[in-house]
This record gives structure tokens, sequence and C-alpha cells, in this order.
């Protein structure tokens, strides 16, 4: 008989999953622009993209950019929606790569996208993030 470790860590599929993020997400009414390489057109392609959630290290974007899981793009996340702009930029540009692409019908996906170190490591960033999950995240009152 096998013995197992009964310290081991297991998920029973029938129970809900742990949240495994790193980050907080939050609904932001924001609208990006991303920038992809096409190879058959050698062209890099520009269109926006209306953000679902965002957080220091991802963002969820609804699009109409064919893009596919691995990609690298490039993302520009402009900062004039944020209350206090004054010392952030006018516009956060930083590479990510595509993790997962959902398809919505009429062209449209919901991509979600990690970003690279231009941003997740950018002290400036998490500062814009935090002030936009104070301005748009629901408040409790107690």
């Amino acid at each position: 008989m096998t013995r197992y470790d009964t310290n081991d860590r297991w998920e029973d599929p029938f129970e809900p999953r742990q949240e495994r993020r790193v980050a907080k997400r939050f609904a932001a009414p924001l609208r990006v622009r991303i920038a992809v390489h096409d190879p058959k057109l050698k062209c890099r392609l520009v269109c926006r993209g209306n953000v679902v959630n965002v957080s220091r290290v991802g963002v969820l974007v609804r699009t109409r950019h064919q893009v596919e899981p691995g990609m690298r793009i490039s993302i520009g996340i402009p900062t004039r929606i944020c209350k206090d702009t004054v010392c952030l930029p006018k516009v956060f540009v930083g590479a990510a790569e595509v993790m997962r692409v959902i398809g919505e019908g009429d062209g449209i996906s919901v991509v979600a996208l990690r970003f690279g170190t231009e941003l997740s490591q950018n002290m400036e960033f998490a500062l814009f993030t935090d002030a936009l999950q104070a301005q748009f995240s629901p408040r409790i009152e107690v």
C-alpha cells in the first residue's frame, strides 16, 4: 500500500475555489489603447478597448482586436479619469501578455492581460490604481 502525504495541498472539485489573485480587481470606466504587431501586414495595429476590471498586475478588456493567448502587446492607459493627476503622466504605456481570450460574438472579445514589469513594478502606476480603486470601488457604510 502506498502512503500519501495528508498535509499535501489538495483542491476539492466540489468546493468553491480559493482566490488566487495577487491583486484585488475593481471596475473603472477606462478606455485604453492596445497595439499589436501584425506579422501578415508587417505593421502595428492600434485600437481601443473598454476596461471591464483592472488591478495593479493586469486588466480585463473588451476589444475588437484579434489576439491569442501568449501574445505580447502594448497598452496605453490614460490617467485623466483620476481626480488627482498632478504627479501622474498623461498616459501609462507598457507591455502586457495576453493570458485568456473569450469571444463574445460580433468580433468582440474579452481579453485578460497581465502587465509587464514597466507597469506592474511602477510605483506611480501603483498610486494610480490605488487612487482609482478609492474613487470607483463601492463603499460599505456601517
